[in-house]
């Protein structure tokens, strides 16, 4: 058996953390990282692989030089290989692209990442990782879908498969109201697209209230809108109320 173990670089829980650039970035100085605890879990139970099946542990992370300490830990904890893509982990979606690129070139029976990250609290790069490559796929990540509130805004709560729908007053369906939770990865309907990423709506601005709200709190929302390639316009009119988003997939490609 062949496994891979996806590991980031995290700060330690008990550093003293600051920001600097008016705290729009992460101050490193001084900081000591550690591997993230829930793929040190998931790196646990490869190594238990290795002893009662005689697998092939790889370990591999995306980002500079930094992170080779904590490849090194890995090594010693017990790891056969270990591999470092030289990249700035910019966000989810991109590191989950360059680790399929390497999946694409290896023979991985078994590829195991932690449930999140606990610096940003992110868990969207195993899904992603799947889908790209069209793998099995297994998590405990929550599954959102939208609500309107009475107040005309929009949030997001928990919804199990089989779980009934209820109908709102659009004629939509929607979860029962349950814990609202921000999405880590939203999914973004549209009409329209533009070479810039902008899209055009349904015309109610119910996603770009929300964006403009939550992006200034939690700037990790990756946003992908979802559309065919002959919704691409040139270019839309925007306003400084219009979100720019992440990517936009369609049948022919990534945007």
């Amino acid at each position: 058996m062949n496994i891979l173990v996806c590991i980031s670089n995290v700060p330690d829980t008990t550093s003293k953390i600051n920001f600097v650039k008016n705290d729009t970035e992460f101050d490193t100085n001084g900081v000591q990282f550690i591997i993230n605890p829930n793929d040190e879990f998931g790196l646990t139970r490869a190594i238990w692989l290795q002893q009662k099946q005689g697998a092939e542990v790889t370990v591999l992370t995306v980002g500079g030089v930094s992170c080779e300490p904590i490849l090194r830990k890995c090594l010693a904890i017990g790891a056969n290989k270990a591999i470092r893509i030289d990249a700035s982990a910019t966000d989810g979606f991109f590191v989950a692209e360059q680790i399929s690129e390497i999946c694409k070139s290896e023979n991985y029976n078994l590829i195991i990442t932690g449930r999140e990250s606990i610096d940003y609290n992110g868990g969207m790069v195993p899904g992603i990782i799947a889908g790209i490559l069209d793998f099995n796929y297994i998590s405990n990540q929550n599954i959102l879908l939208p609500i309107i509130e009475e107040n005309n805004s929009m949030n997001f709560f928990p919804w199990k498969r089989n779980e009934v729908l209820q109908v709102n007053k659009f004629g939509m369906l929607e979860p029962i109201k349950s814990k609202l939770i921000v999405p880590e990865v939203m999914l973004v309907p549209l009409l329209v697209f533009d070479n810039d990423k902008y899209r055009l709506g349904y015309g109610k601005g119910f996603y770009d209230r929300y964006l403009n709200k939550y992006l200034r709190k939690f700037k990790n929302i990756l946003t992908i809108g979802v559309a065919f390639s002959f919704q691409k316009y040139h270019k839309l009119p925007i306003n400084n109320k219009d979100v720019k988003l992440n990517y936009i997939l369609t049948e022919k490609g990534i945007y």
